[in-house]
C-alpha cells in the first residue's frame, strides 16, 4: 500500500490554555472524515455519510478511563477525545470535580495522553476539536457543549442564563445572549445565523432562540409550552427541537414559525434529533418515569415512519442517535441507571428493525472512518468495525509546514531538521521525491541525512518517529531561481 504525503503539517499537541468558559489544548489537523464536534457538524444532524459497521464486531475496548456517562467522544486526526473523570463520576452531579481529556488511537485504543482540565461539572456535554483545539464547556450546562463554527466558539452557562461568543484565535468573548431560563443545549449553526434553546428546568415555556452568528442581535425567539433542553438541529431550513414533555418540533429556519409538531410517547426528550434520509431520528425515555423508545418521522409529512418496542427499551433521554450508511444507532440504558448505557444498537433506517447489538456502550454514538464510537457505562469507549473497513492505517506525518530554507545564496548549505512519524498502525518504508514541478536545484542539491534525496529509504515501525536533517546544498556559481517558497517534498510510505 502507497500513501503520498506532502509536507504540510503542524506540530502534533503543544499547549494548553485556560479561559472563563472554555480550555484547549493544541493537536495536529488533516483528517476530513470526522466526527469533530457534538452530533457531528455545526449544524448537529448527527448524520455521516461514510459507511458504519454493519455488524457488532468489536475492534476495540479502552481501559477503564472513567469516561462521563451519557456524553459523546469527538473524533479527528486518527484520535479519539473523550471527558473523564479520575473515578467514577455522575454525570448529574453539580459538584465539580477533577476531570481529565483523554486521547486515545482511534484504530487500537491505546492511550495516547490524559490531560487534566481542573474542577469543572462532570454533565454530559461533548468536547469540540477544531484546528487543532479541543473545547470544552466549563459551566453546570448539562447537555451543552462548545461548538465552533465560522471561527467562533459558542457555548453555554446553564442557570447563569447565557451563551457565549468567543473568538476561536484569540479567545477573547465577542459577544453573549440572555435567554428566558437555563441555558443547557449546545448551540447549533445554520447559513450564519445561531440557534438556541432554553426554558426552566422540567418546568414551561420554552423557547427557541434564532441570533445573528455576527454580533449576537435576535433575529427571533418562538416560545414552546415546556422546556427545550436539548439541543437544537438544522437541516434543509428547518429548525428541529424537542421539549422535556415529549414533543418534537419543526420550525422554519427564518422566522420561528412552527411548521408542525409531534408527541413522543416517552415524556422525557432532551435527546437531539437526526435528520437523514428525509426523516427525523429520535430518542427519549427515562428509567422508572416513562416508557423508552426510539422513534423515525417523516420530515415533510411529519409522519411516524417506526418506533422500537417499549418492551426492548432502546433509547433514552439523554441519548442522541447516529445516522450512517443505512443505519440507526442508538444505546440502550443500563439497569437502574439514569445516564449509563449497557447496550448499544444497530437499526435499520427505513424499518426500525435490529441488525445487530453488542451488550455493552451505548451513549450517544459517534461514526468516523467507518468506525462507530460510544461510551458504556462502565467508564470504557467501544469501537466497532467490519475487519474490511479498518484500513492498515499508513499515516505519515512531519513537524514542518512548508520546506523552508530561508534565503538562499549560492555555494552555502542550508539545514532543516525533521521529524517523520508513523502516526499509523503498520510499519513502513519511507521515501522521498520532490513535488512535481520542484526546481533543479532541488533536483540535483537536496539530501536526505547522508543520502541524496532519490536514495532514501527509512523503515518506520508503528507509532514510530524518525528524525532526519534535510539538507539543501546551493553550489557554488549556481545563477538559477533561489526563491523556493511554497516548495513541497512527497513521502512515500509503503506497508512492509
Amino acid at each position: 500500500m502507497n500513501l503520498n504525503v506532502k509536507i504540510k503539517f503542524i506540530p502534533v499537541i503543544l499547549l494548553f490554555l485556560s479561559i472563563l468558559l472554555f480550555s484547549s489544548t493544541t493537536i495536529a489537523s488533516n483528517n476530513t472524515d470526522t466526527w469533530s464536534q457534538f452530533h457531528k457538524d455545526v449544524a448537529h444532524t448527527g448524520f455521516s455519510s461514510g459507511e458504519a459497521p454493519d455488524t457488532g464486531k468489536l475492534l476495540w475496548v479502552s481501559d477503564p478511563i472513567w469516561a462521563i456517562p451519557s456524553s459523546s467522544p469527538v473524533i479527528a486526526e486518527g484520535k479519539v477525545f473523550v471527558k473523564c473523570g479520575v473515578d467514577q463520576v455522575n454525570s448529574m452531579s453539580t459538584t465539580p470535580e477533577e476531570l481529565r481529556i483523554v486521547t486515545i488511537d482511534e484504530y487500537t485504543g491505546n492511550i495516547i495522553s490524559s490531560d487534566e482540565i481542573g474542577p469543572v461539572t462532570p454533565c454530559w456535554s461533548s468536547l469540540c476539536y477544531d484546528n487543532g483545539k479541543i473545547w470544552y464547556g466549563r459551566a453546570d450546562a448539562l447537555n451543552g457543549g462548545p461548538m465552533v463554527a465560522d471561527g467562533k466558539v459558542f457555548d453555554s452557562d446553564g442557570e447563569s442564563h447565557h451563551y457565549y461568543c468567543t473568538d476561536a484565535e484569540t479567545e477573547e468573548e465577542l459577544w453573549n445572549f440572555t435567554v428566558t431560563g437555563v441555558a443547557i443545549g449546545t448551540p447549533a449553526y445554520y447559513e450564519g445565523k445561531v440557534y438556541l434553546t432554553s426554558g426552566p428546568l422540567f418546568s414551561s415555556p420554552g423557547h427557541v432562540y434564532c441570533v445573528n452568528a455576527e454580533n449576537g442581535d435576535e433575529l427571533w425567539n418562538q416560545t414552546l409550552p415546556y422546556e427545550a433542553g436539548g439541543s437544537p438541529a438544522v437541516s434543509e431550513g428547518v429548525v428541529y427541537a424537542t421539549t422535556y414533555d415529549g414533543n418534537l418540533y419543526a420550525l422554519d429556519a427564518e422566522d420561528g414559525s412552527i411548521l408542525w409538531s409531534e408527541t413522543v410517547p416517552s415524556t422525557d426528550v432532551s435527546s437531539t434529533p437526526a435528520i437523514a434520509y428525509g426523516n427525523v431520528y429520535i430518542s427519549g425515555g427515562c428509567p422508572g418515569i416513562s416508557t423508552i423508545e426510539t422513534y423515525c418521522f417523516n420530515a415533510t409529512t411529519h409522519e411516524m415512519v417506526w418506533n422500537t418496542s417499549a418492551e426492548d427499551k432502546i433509547g433514552g433521554w439523554t441519548a442522541s442517535v447516529a445516522v450512517a450508511d443505512g443505519m440507526v444507532f442508538v444505546g440502550k440504558y443500563a439497569e437502574d441507571d439514569y445516564f449509563g448505557y449497557a447496550g448499544t444498537y444497530a437499526l435499520d433506517a427505513y424499518t426500525g428493525d435490529v441488525v445487530w447489538s453488542y451488550p455493552s456502550g451505548g451513549a450517544s454514538l459517534a461514526i468516523s472512518d467507518g468506525i462507530l464510537f460510544t461510551i458504556g457505562a462502565d467508564g470504557r469507549v467501544y469501537a466497532f468495525a467490519d475487519p474490511e473497513e479498518v484500513l492498515p492505517s499508513v499515516s505519515i506525518k512531519c513537524n514542518m509546514s512548508d520546506l523552508d530554507f530561508g534565503s538562499l545564496a549560492s555555494g552555502e548549505r542550508s539545514v532543516v531538521h525533521l521529524n517523520i512519524t508513523n502516526a499509523g498502525n503498520s510499519n513502513v518504508t519511507i521515501s522521498a521525491e520532490p513535488e512535481e514541478g520542484n526546481t533543479q536545484l532541488y533536483n540535483d542539491s537536496l539530501f536526505l541525512g547522508s543520502n541524496f534525496w532519490n536514495q532514501y529509504s527509512q523503515l518506520i515501525s508503528s507509532l514510530n518517529t524518525e528524525e532526519v536533517e534535510l539538507v539543501l546544498d546551493v553550489p557554488a556559481g549556481y545563477e538559477g531561481e533561489l526563491d523556493q517558497a511554497g516548495e513541497c517534498l512527497i513521502f512515500w510510505g509503503e506497508e512492509v
